[in-house]
């Protein structure tokens, strides 16, 4: 086996074949193939939560405890942000979208809206409802972070 290609979303590729895969296409260019593996990252490293500096939930698609973050994924621990593997498992098109808001919620931009939505459009159906059931209150964050709930 031989990797002929790499992409940095699954927006970069195409896979082409009626029954089985033919070639796919990546950057423009096409490449003959058998089959398509597709790497999702690494397994997520939530330290930050583990050290019990802010609230954390059990995500069980990670099998992990991970830090519980609010909307613009502040955690219990005001004006920290947890993104990407640090917080769950999840692709690298959504941690880079996850990057985008909490840099626009850390700077107040008014480009939070649309990062919002973008980040939305990268998740699945059972990844959106496992995050909101992780959801932190703002209400509930606080200045030290806690494991609080």
């Amino acid at each position: 086996m031989s990797v002929v290609a790499e992409a940095q979303t699954t927006a970069d590729l195409q896979v082409f074949g009626q029954e089985s895969v033919t070639h796919v296409a990546v950057d423009a260019r096409q490449v003959s193939a058998d089959a398509v593996v597709l790497a999702i990252g690494r397994r997520p490293d939530p330290e930050l939560a583990l050290h019990g500096l802010c609230a954390i939930g059990y995500a069980e698609s990670s099998l992990s405890q991970v830090p519980r973050r609010t909307e613009t994924l502040m955690t219990s621990i005001t004006g920290v942000y947890a993104v990407g593997d640090c917080a769950g498992l999840c692709s690298l098109e959504e941690a880079f979208a996850e990057g985008r808001v909490a840099g626009y919620a850390a700077s107040g931009s008014a480009r939070l809206n649309d990062a919002l939505a973008s980040l939305a459009a990268t998740r699945s159906a059972r990844r959106a409802a496992e995050l909101q059931s992780l959801l932190l209150d703002e209400t509930r964050r606080t200045l030290g972070g806690g494991n609080g709930a």
